[in-house]
């Protein structure tokens, strides 16, 4: 699926840069099945004001290549050759192509600049736009540049406020425009990008404080506020209007009421706000906040989850060809090559493994690899390893599938919460 576009210029050359979600399927021989009439499709169907000829394609912030003419051309795959948009790797799209979880890599980012707004707009009428930039502040400008972070001078930093008792967030899209807008705003496009809308609304009014809490955490200890996975993912109205088609008003009102039904409504521990951290799906058990980020939280700490074992995204088989392991590891592989996982934190995730000689957490190879989860199984062939892995992202926090699994069992947003932030309370802002 492809979820949204921007027209940027890189070396002097207008590029038609689409977003993929992480799980696109490239397979298919046939014409309606291929790349490019995909494109071609989108193009047309979105009427997308650009006469160029080349694409980039980018799935979970990862440049994954490029087609020109018509003509894919594709990185080799030695690791030099990949650029990336993000400094953050997305792995959590569920089936129905909506993003949810994060994990995060840190990555340099390049140095692109973008086509102003008139040239990135596909449609003639504002309201229908599905382009990025959405700030009239640049509308004027001949280019627009990522902004620097404000320096903490005072207690309204990062341009978060207070406006008629409404918290205002501002928030740096990826695409160099700054957008203020009402807290509960903000968080309607957060929710429906970071939990699929189909979920129950137990669990969407769950995912709505646990956003919140996060959101004004950030604003309190003076941090910036992205759209993407370096914070928490947000879209605008006209971006989901575009992801969701024909679904639009019945996903959005239903996200709406789910925000506006717990309104204020936040999670603390010992009166100050936790760091509301979650994901998509566990492997039967969440992890301890010790464990991936090497800091203990009383109400981060590995619980039940045993609803993510029928979840569909629950479990999936990943194969690299020697060839390709030896590039991205830098080491020789073949079929005699050890591979032992020497041992597994208390929720079952690798902690640690060895390559012949070579030494890798459980993180580190799952980040090299570009995994799941850290919770896997491997197996070597003739040629090729395949590597099981069990649940969706760090594990850390909330389960998504584990909070719909819970909803539809007869639990209330309040017991999902206290469940997977053990001793915490809820409370009004």
């Amino acid at each position: 699926m492809i979820e949204y576009y921007e027209i940027r210029k890189v070396n002097k050359e207008k590029v038609l840069v689409l977003y993929l979600s992480y799980d696109y399927e490239f397979g298919g021989t046939s014409k309606e099945s291929s790349i490019l009439n995909k494109i071609n499709t989108f193009i047309k169907t979105n009427k997308v004001k650009w006469n160029g000829n080349k694409v980039i394609l980018v799935v979970g912030g990862l440049v994954l290549g490029s087609l020109v003419l018509g003509k894919i051309d594709m990185p080799n795959n030695n690791g030099q050759d990949f650029n990336y948009v993000s400094s953050v790797i997305l792995n959590h799209f569920d089936e129905d192509n909506n993003e949810i979880g994060y994990s995060k890599v840190e990555l340099p980012e390049p140095e692109v600049i973008v086509e102003e707004k008139e040239e990135t707009t596909i449609e003639e009428e504002k309201e229908n736009s599905i382009s990025n930039n959405i700030s009239n502040n640049n509308t004027n400008k001949e280019e627009i540049v990522k902004p620097t972070p404000p320096t903490n001078n005072n207690n309204n930093s990062n341009n978060n406020q207070v406006q008629e008792n409404k918290t205002m967030v501002t928030i740096y899209r990826s695409n160099g425009t700054i957008e203020t807008l009402e807290l509960e705003e903000y968080l309607i496009g957060v929710v429906a990008i970071e939990m699929p809308a189909s979920f129950n609304i137990e669990a969407l009014k769950a995912q709505s404080i646990a956003a919140r809490t996060y959101a004004l955490k950030a604003i309190q200890e003076n941090k910036v506020l992205t759209d993407d996975v370096k914070t928490q993912s947000y879209r605008d109205k006209n971006q989901l209007r575009v992801m969701w088609g024909a679904s639009f008003d019945t996903y959005y009102n239903k996200v709406k009421k789910a925000v506006e039904a717990t309104k204020g409504q936040v999670i603390t521990y010992n009166n100050q706000y936790i760091d509301a951290v979650y994901h998509s799906t566990s492997n039967g058990y969440t992890e301890s906040s010790y464990e991936v980020f090497g800091y203990n939280h009383p109400y981060l700490v590995s619980v039940n989850s045993s609803w993510d074992i029928n979840a569909s995204s629950f479990l999936r088989e990943t194969s690299f060809t020697f060839s390709n392991l030896e590039k991205i590891l830098g080491i020789d592989f073949n079929s005699d090559t050890l591979v032992e996982i020497i041992s597994r934190t208390s929720s079952g995730r690798v902690s640690r493994l060895r390559i012949n000689d070579n030494y890798y957490s459980g993180i580190e190879f799952r980040n090299l690899l570009g995994l799941r989860s850290t919770d896997f199984d491997i197996n070597i062939s003739e040629d090729k390893i395949i590597i099981t892995t069990r649940g969706y992202g760090h594990g850390v926090g909330m389960s998504q599938y584990g909070a719909n699994g819970m909803a539809n069992s007869g639990k209330t947003y309040v017991e999902i919460l206290k469940h997977y932030y053990p001793g915490t309370t809820i409370k009004t802002a």
